[in-house]
């Protein structure tokens, strides 16, 4: 389940210091958060009260946003900054049309655990891992994703490169 909804990307604009970005996505859809409760509450031995809890909060997040792990690394460690009010980095949500949304909440989880690398096996020693959140509606009211929408793309641009991870809907 977890190849089906993450998407992986290098981005490398200085050739003498190799790859400037290493990023994977996840796209948290409703079955993909289904099998990561099912593997979570396997790990954990979850009471089916505790798992029917996690269940309501999970569908509670995927009606209020479109929700991704975002897990990177850079060359450098500042450039690694996707959270910071002035991030080199610019994170957007775009339709197959061009209508787009920037992030409209990034949370870097600073100790990540065994857990977390249980669930995400790319999340390496050098890598950061974020929740990033996207309104479901464009400022003008609109719905991002629409009926006709067949592909979502995840841009992440900056002074030191630019990239695309796309997932098609239909």
């Amino acid at each position: 389940m977890l190849a089906r909804w993450t998407r992986h990307q290098a981005i490398t604009v200085l050739r003498e210091l190799g790859t400037t970005l290493r990023v994977y996505a996840t796209l948290r859809a409703p079955d993909f958060d289904a099998a990561y409760l099912a593997r979570w509450s396997a790990i954990f031995h979850l009471a089916a009260s505790e798992r029917q809890q996690l269940a309501q909060e999970l569908a509670a997040q995927h009606a209020q946003s479109y929700s991704f792990f975002v897990v990177a690394a850079a060359h450098d460690r500042d450039w690694n900054d996707f959270d910071r009010p002035r991030s080199q980095w610019r994170l957007a949500l775009l339709n197959d049309r061009g209508d787009q949304v920037r992030a409209g909440r990034i949370v870097r989880e600073r100790r990540t655990s065994t857990a977390d690398r249980a669930m995400l096996p790319h999340l390496g020693t050098f890598y950061e891992l974020y929740r990033v959140e996207f309104p479901r509606t464009l400022p003008d009211g609109r719905a991002l994703v629409r009926a006709e929408t067949r592909a979502l793309l995840l841009s992440l641009s900056g002074p030191l490169g630019h990239t695309e991870l796309t997932w098609r809907l239909r």
